[in-house]
């Protein structure tokens, strides 16, 4: 039976992806563990209902107590319930040109030894950065009564997507799924209550609308503005720059280079990449360290198929980090369940020393023949305008004979002069249950950042890694005490300051206080 409708609203624009995303498949694939969604004819495509569950979470967030009956729900009773109002297409996307879908692969490290954990090594294959896919979304309103929340969701969700707000696809906690509106976007609506309104959708009355539906939609979203403000995030931006060569090893040599940075598409270039996976390594195994350290408990060191979960399972950083689900019934029994992270960080990619996809095929697939004392592969990397990059040679030791051990020559290539984009964090205070001790411990993380206690990507045991950060900035720490006017504080290191001074103390205050409060109430199992 049909259903009776007032009015349909549409939302439509073009979404860009502002860093690598991954909408999977329906199972694995033969060269890639975790392939893309591909329709009937092999294309690849963003299904409409990974998109729509994606918007109706946000919304959930938001607090709007009209998801469940936009979106549809099952209830307990056959009669309980009702299909969805909200209808999205799927989006078919069009890559950067130049470009193909890339393969990101991910490790997991054994806390005991710091190497690759056995069986945990996997590959995704992701979308690269600037991809571009169309949004196309419609809400039939049933009732004049409705017009004006409904217009003041869609309005309040467009803005959320032109601000990149809303993270699309999986691993979105790990550097994936980071999209906005290229562009404007618009807003149409299609009346069904009026005779004109339905000629004019049939073509048949084409006189032009004097009034624009965008600023229709954002004067409706005026009048319901409190029930679309979030106050459940806290941003942290990290200003920063390499003290020394840096890069994440791609995985893959060339032909004369043992180690080759990764690259990863930036619209029509190739530039440098920190997978946010990477840089979030780095910070949850230094928040493990702090954790076990005053808890003075030692990694486990129980062999078996549920070794690596029961190394992650460390009190308060599993709520920040989040936790794997078991992968086998088997584990299920005697491990946690799984839980999303709270800590959500992009990837970060270079801002300087881009290059062609056919530039970097020549670098990396220089011949052997060609490596001499003048070096032409650095003239390779100068004339793709990345001079500063340096082609270095390594050996390992024979303890016995103190000479060069016996095929242990490699080379790198050592990235200097490069210049990245600041590292953002994002706290999403929702996902946790101890918030402010959760703060704590992220504070005492960027305190070791601002330290240089930290190094990001390859080898930074062996000379690459090591940063300077030079600005901190956090916003959204309103909601940690009433009185706390200030929701943006920056802690400049080149000036040795620290930015609204008198408002920072109350917070520290706060932060020392839920600290030793959570290390108190641990319980013995816990401990």
């Amino acid at each position: 039976m049909a259903r009776k409708l007032h009015t349909s609203l549409l939302l439509t624009g073009t979404l860009e992806t502002m860093g690598p995303l991954h909408v999977g498949g329906a199972g694995e694939g033969i060269e890639v563990d975790m392939p893309l969604a591909t329709n009937g004819r092999g294309e690849r495509y963003l299904p409409g209902t990974s998109l729509a569950g994606v918007l109706r979470s946000w919304m959930e967030s938001m607090n709007d107590t009209t998801v469940k009956e936009w979106f549809g729900f099952q209830g307990p009773g056959d009669d309980n319930g009702n299909a969805s109002w909200i209808f999205v297409e799927d989006a078919p996307i069009t890559l950067p040109g130049g470009m193909e879908s890339e393969v990101w692969h991910g490790v997991g490290i054994d806390r005991q030894w710091g190497t690759a954990a056995t069986g945990i090594k996997f590959s995704r294959e992701v979308l690269p950065k600037g991809t571009i896919f169309p949004l196309e979304l419609r809400l039939d309103v049933t009732a004049q009564e409705g017009l004006t929340l409904a217009r003041a969701a869609l309005w309040h969700l467009a803005k959320a997507l032109e601000s990149g707000q809303i993270l699309l696809g999986a691993a979105t906690t790990r550097g994936l799924g980071r999209v906005k509106f290229q562009g404007p976007w618009q807003a149409n609506e299609r009346d069904w209550s009026s005779r004109q309104g339905v000629l004019h959708f049939l073509g048949l009355d084409t006189s032009p609308s004097k009034v624009s539906n965008n600023n229709v939609w954002k004067e409706e979203a005026g009048k319901v503005n409190s029930l679309y403000v979030s106050k459940t995030t806290v941003d942290i931006t990290i200003t920063w720059e390499p003290v020394g060569p840096l890069m994440t090893k791609a995985p893959r040599d060339g032909l004369v280079v043992d180690a080759l940075p990764m690259l990863s598409a930036s619209g029509d270039k190739l530039a440098m990449v920190l997978p946010g996976s990477s840089i979030k390594g780095v910070l949850r195994a230094q928040a493990e360290r702090i954790v076990r350290t005053l808890l003075e408990r030692d990694v486990s060191q129980e062999e078996g198929p549920t070794r690596h979960l029961e190394q992650l399972a460390v009190p308060l950083v599993d709520e920040l980090f989040g936790r794997a689900r078991p992968h086998t019934s088997k584990e299920a029994e005697t491990s946690p369940p799984g839980q999303r992270g709270a800590l959500s960080v992009p990837s970060c990619y270079a801002t300087n020393s881009t290059v062609t996809p056919a530039q970097w095929a020549t670098i990396t697939d220089t011949p052997a023949t060609e490596t001499n004392a003048t070096s032409p592969l650095l003239a390779h990397f100068r004339s793709a305008g990345i001079g500063n990059f340096q082609h270095a040679f390594h050996v390992a030791v024979d303890r016995w004979t103190g000479g060069a051990a016996d095929q242990m020559l490699f080379s790198a290539v050592e990235p200097f002069g490069v210049t990245w984009e600041p590292i953002q964090l994002r706290l999403h205070l929702q996902n946790l249950e101890t918030k402010e001790a959760a703060m704590a411990l992220l504070w005492l993380l960027l305190r070791d950042l601002w330290e240089g206690n930290l190094g990001l990507g390859f080898g930074v045991n062996r000379g690459y890694g090591a940063i300077k950060v030079s600005m901190i900035e956090l916003r959204g720490l309103n909601y940690l005490r009433s009185s706390f006017s200030s929701t943006s504080i920056q802690l400049d290191i080149k000036a040795r300051q620290i930015s609204n001074l008198e408002l920072i103390q109350p917070c520290l205050d706060c932060l020392q206080l839920a600290w030793h409060s959570w290390l108190s109430n641990l319980t013995e199992a816990e401990l």
